[in-house]
């Protein structure tokens, strides 16, 4: 399972999350990746065309070294990655041509995984409000309920 969210100017714009079938975790993140770079550049050619250039490349924050080295390291065309088809390469691409820039963060603090794990309640409330799109609200017999909307 993974997933995307963009940001811009701090607010949420643009999701999704899937579940991939890979040969490999280090696979099926660098196909998400794929999408995410995908939906990036799709997101700056449409502020683009409503007014706001971005000069900078996009960053996407990646947490699995596996995906990273593929993407950073030319090695489609070593054996053991051999199965990764090359229209997935297309985010190299996009890199080299700083449209989009690749730079680890931390799993621990990856606001994406609200999207695709199951998280402890305290991290969702953390990632939910780094995202500025929830409405806490704890009934009198403390059961939390949560509303999620764009702000």
């Amino acid at each position: 399972m993974s997933g995307f969210i963009f940001t811009w100017n701090s607010r949420f714009i643009s999701s999704s999350s899937k579940k991939w079938t890979a040969l490999s975790a280090g696979e099926a993140e660098y196909i998400a990746f794929l999408f995410a770079v995908q939906e990036a550049i799709w997101l700056r050619n449409l502020l683009a065309e409503i007014g706001f250039m971005q000069p900078e490349p996009t960053v996407i924050y990646k947490d699995n070294q596996a995906c990273i080295k593929i993407i950073l390291n030319d090695m489609h065309d070593s054996p053991e990655n051999y199965h990764v088809k090359i229209h997935y390469h297309f985010s190299r691409e996009m890199i080299k041509e700083e449209l989009v820039k690749l730079v680890y963060f931390p799993t621990e603090l990856m606001i994406a995984d609200a999207l695709t794990k199951a998280l402890s309640q305290d991290k969702f409330l953390i990632f939910t409000k780094a995202l500025l799109l929830q409405d806490t609200r704890i009934d009198k017999s403390g059961v939390l309920k949560m509303g999620l909307w764009l702000l």
